[in-house]
């Protein structure tokens, strides 16, 4: 198991604990766009999670 796939599992325990977690999606031209916000674990708006985002993001509530 490669380091960024341990990484995911650590990242998705400490969303509830953060005040605000934001994950931006930089693999367009376009520039880094907001794709999902979470405040102590709940969801500001639903996800737009990228195709290359690994399945653990998805679990998020």
């Amino acid at each position: 198991m490669s380091r960024l796939e341990r990484i995911w599992p650590n990242i998705t325990a400490a969303v509830p604990q953060c005040y605000r977690a934001a994950f931006y999606d930089n693999s367009t031209d376009d520039g880094p766009v907001e794709v999902a916000a979470f405040r102590f674990g709940l969801a500001d708006y639903p996800a737009r999670w990228p195709a290359w985002a690994p399945e653990a993001l998805f679990q998020l509530p």
